[in-house]
């Protein structure tokens, strides 16, 4: 397998590249957030260095997913009017194995099959799965497939991520922008605020709720969170990244803006999640999804980097390459307007070490999961 050619300008061409709406024509399967391929961000001097550099992007990013594409498979299922893609495919173990995202195929039925990058298909049935993941394995028919090679490098931050399609194409690119951490909400303090917009730096505090750390501080409506400890607080996002990792009983330290005039200290123990909730951040969340398509299951994943990578819900499941071409993971949701996760490679072996659950079971499971979902809002919504 070669790596990508050394190309002195490199730097430079995946930074342009990075600006929405520069995307290479020669990757018309690789697609943008639609409000932004219009922003002039470029002068004209750089916009001809892409121009001119596109063909040498092109070349250079094919090898890097040569591997990876062979590994790449789309699943299809027959839904009611028309057939459904319902999700990309890692092919493992002996090739006959496919690894992808659970809660995109766990309600295929009718017609369920894989398609590689020759464009052949052969039917596939789910044979278990691991649901607190949310993956599943499928079994193939016929002959096997070429399987993955994983390589359990740590994936660095700032490292530069492509996603494969089957036919060589790349489904999404982008940097590493959080190292690995667990997003299971149970492992996780919980500080139980309300965010408000705001459109300085750090997080102004909507409301506190009650019996909260946030609340038994002192911390109030019109508050502004500036600081966790010496790391500066931007925005929401950088406030969840710096609250990551912190257990229940975890004592804080936070710098807060208090009535708009003086900034002071304040000590927060943080609850867990049975008590409260995390954020209530439904108007953010809004603004975040910006009109994008999110996976239905896109967090509460036990070992994820965070990437600034652009995907389709449908394209999840996926195998991710470095720029050596080495497979370091696979792309496990779309989860914010430009935000994706994927299981780096050595969290994903070390998965397939252990049993699976039967599919059946594990739709039952979910199935019981979103009955008791809809009550609980049913509640609230009723007071």
């Amino acid at each position: 397998m070669k790596p990508f050619p050394q190309m002195k300008s490199l730097p430079l061409l995946l930074s342009l590249l990075m600006v929405p709406g520069m995307l290479p024509a020669q990757f018309p399967g690789l697609r943008q957030p639609r409000e932004e391929e219009e922003i002039p961000l470029l002068t004209p001097a750089e916009r001809k260095t892409v121009e001119q550099q596109r063909e040498e992007f092109a070349k250079a990013v094919s090898p890097s997913l040569s591997a990876a594409s062979k590994s790449t498979v789309r699943i299809w299922y027959k839904g009611p009017r028309r057939d459904v893609r319902a999700a990309y495919g890692t092919v493992i173990g002996d090739g006959t194995k496919i690894l992808t995202k659970w809660s995109q195929v766990m309600r295929a039925v009718e017609d369920f099959r894989v398609e590689d990058g020759n464009g052949e298909v052969r039917p596939v049935k789910i044979t278990g799965v691991y649901k607190e993941e949310d993956l599943a394995v499928l079994t193939i028919e016929g002959a096997p497939l070429t399987p993955v090679k994983w390589t359990p490098a740590p994936l660095e931050l700032g490292g530069f991520l492509v996603a494969a399609q089957p036919d060589g194409r790349p489904a999404g690119y982008g940097v590493v922008s959080v190292l690995e951490r667990n997003l299971r909400k149970e492992s996780q303090g919980f500080l139980g605020i309300v965010a408000d917009r705001h459109d300085g730096t750090g997080v102004k505090i909507g409301d506190v709720t009650k019996g909260s750390g946030a609340g038994a501080a002192g911390l109030k409506a019109g508050d502004v969170i500036l600081k966790v400890g010496d790391r500066d607080i931007s925005g929401l996002n950088e406030l969840k990244n710096a609250l990551w990792g912190a257990k229940p009983g975890t004592e804080i330290e936070l710098s807060v803006l208090k009535g708009g005039q003086r900034e002071e200290s304040v000590r927060v123990i943080l609850g867990s999640s049975q008590e409260m909730p995390q954020f209530a951040e439904g108007r953010l969340m809004q603004m975040e999804r910006m009109g994008s398509r999110l996976n239905e299951v896109r967090d509460d994943f036990s070992n994820v980097v965070e990437t600034d990578m652009v995907i389709e819900p449908e394209q999840a499941g996926g195998p991710v390459a470095n720029l050596k071409g080495e497979v370091v993971g696979i792309t496990m949701s779309r989860s914010g307007r430009t935000r994706s996760y994927v299981m780096p490679a050595a969290a994903i072996t070390a998965l397939l070490q252990k049993e699976t659950t039967d599919p059946e079971l594990a739709a039952s499971r979910d199935k019981e999961e979103r009955e008791q979902q809809l009550a609980l809002r049913a509640r609230e919504a009723q007071g």
